[in-house]
């Protein structure tokens, strides 16, 4: 059992009782409802929500950027010369990974692969 504050835009607020896990088996559920309570309520189970993730891997021998908005980034180099990625060297043989949490996402990724090969998968 949890009680929740909720407060509407005039500064008011509204205590509600809050019962269940927010599974399918133990679904949440809300008394004293009403339409402020009811929002709330939605908005957190869709954050809570799993959402499936579109995954991506390339091959990179030139320059490029990963675009914004992903939520895992790796960028292994595969061939037989260094590379940068966010303009550092990214020698032979390394990798690198980066992982947002929860709702967060990863800002754009530059990389150069020219003369080399970048094996990167994102995860958006």
């Amino acid at each position: 059992m949890a009680y929740l504050l909720i407060l509407d835009g005039n500064g008011s607020s509204k205590f509600m009782l809050v019962t269940g896990e927010g599974t399918e088996k133990d679904p949440l559920v809300v008394e004293h409802k009403d339409s402020v309570a009811i929002a709330a309520i939605d908005k957190v189970k869709n954050c809570l929500a799993s959402k499936p993730r579109a995954t991506s891997f390339i091959d990179a021998t030139a320059n490029g950027i990963i675009k914004a908005g992903a939520s895992s980034v790796a960028i292994a180099n595969a061939g037989d010369a260094a590379g940068t990625v966010k303009g550092a060297s990214l020698p032979v043989g390394a990798s690198l990974n980066w992982g947002a949490n929860g709702q967060d996402v990863l800002d754009a990724i530059p990389y150069d692969a020219t003369g080399t090969v970048f094996l990167i998968t994102t995860v958006v």
